[in-house]
């Protein structure tokens, strides 16, 4: 059911979406080339607080929400 190939495409290809993004619409480059451990971190910290209900005070005090 589960291939190890999963495990190697899904951040490859949810990062080529992200510098896409970056690069594309944001007109910036990620820190993840320039502190890959601490923006790992950061992706696992948002996550966490999304699947919590946590995000949105951080959202409100960046002005997007």
């Amino acid at each position: 059911m589960w291939n190890w190939r999963f495990l190697i495409a899904a951040p490859v290809i949810s990062y080529g979406f992200a510098l896409t993004a970056h690069i594309g619409v944001e007109h910036n480059c990620p820190e993840t080339f320039g502190h890959p451990l601490w923006s790992l971190f950061s992706d696992f910290r948002m996550l966490a607080l999304a699947a919590s209900g946590g995000l949105d005070p951080h959202l409100r005090r960046a002005g997007l929400r």
